[in-house]
């Protein structure tokens, strides 16, 4: 996904919790599963840390994610109006009186209706974690940084989007000058 298809994405989604969630994913590397399970008391603003449990993730170990600058004050925001003990997204179905998380289906469905509004192709929420992959690689963050917000088990995994800027990297290579 490229950055005007990711901004007609945000300009084709309606709901702002939808527009949030696709943010989150793309800012901090989430996988769906992830974000569905996250509760108010796993964000700590402050730090700007997001702590993922291990029983959450897809790799069996916890770790903790950034959260951009750019998310703090929506995210805030947001926030403000839940209980800690809530799931940071509920859908609306109820278990014992309280509201259960949103489904990654849920978000699948609305993501795929903001796709087709955007006249955007083949993607999935997935998309948005390597959308957001490939900003860091572009923005020349080290690839262990990389591999610690994605959670990826090896830089080997974390490589393989380096061969999606291969192109771009042709580029900086001839505009250096390198060469021997």
């Amino acid at each position: 996904m490229a950055p005007e298809e990711f901004q007609s994405l945000l300009d084709a989604t309606d709901n702002p919790k939808h527009r949030l969630i696709w943010r989150i994913l793309a800012g901090c590397g989430l996988r769906s599963n992830e974000l569905v399970t996250l509760e108010v008391k796993d964000i700590d603003l402050d730090r700007r840390i997001v702590s993922l449990d291990k029983t959450n993730t897809k790799n069996g170990k916890s770790r903790k994610v950034v959260i951009p600058k750019s998310l703090l004050a929506d995210l805030s925001a947001f926030i403000k109006c839940k209980e800690s003990e809530d799931y940071l997204f509920v859908g609306q179905s109820l278990k014992d009186g309280k509201l259960q998380p949103l489904t990654t289906r849920a978000i699948r469905k609305a993501f795929n209706l903001a796709c087709e509004k955007a006249g955007l192709g083949n993607y999935s929420p997935h998309s948005l974690r390597h959308y957001c992959a490939e900003q860091m690689v572009e923005a020349e963050i080290d690839l262990n940084t990389i591999r610690l917000q994605l959670g990826h088990s090896s830089l080997g995994i974390t490589q393989i989007y380096l061969s999606n800027n291969l192109e771009k990297r042709k580029d900086k290579l001839d505009a250096s000058g390198f060469g021997v």
